[in-house]
């Protein structure tokens, strides 16, 4: 089944496009998309969304609502990632 990942900010800039479609079994998470989305969208993106203490430092958005990196994800999900502003 297909995942649809839209990219904001940093992210989109990063993996050069503001969209990643990905494949992953039935039945799949939002955070095994999103380590496959990490595979195609290349290396320097997965540091922006897992820390190195693993942890999920983007926010995800399913259908409107915030979803869970422990989310069930259905066919043909569209998921937008979303990154906090950064303190300075």
């Amino acid at each position: 089944m297909n995942v649809t990942f839209e990219l904001f900010g940093v992210l989109r800039h990063v993996a050069g496009r503001k969209e990643v479609v990905v494949e992953v079994p039935e039945g799949s998470t939002i955070a095994e998309a999103v380590e496959r989305l990490a595979i195609l969208a290349g290396p320097d993106i997965g540091r922006y969304l897992i820390s190195t203490e693993g942890t999920y430092t983007a926010s995800f958005v399913v259908g409107g609502k915030r979803g869970s990196p422990a989310d069930l994800v259905s066919a043909e999900t569209s998921v937008k990632v979303l990154l906090a502003a950064g303190g300075g």
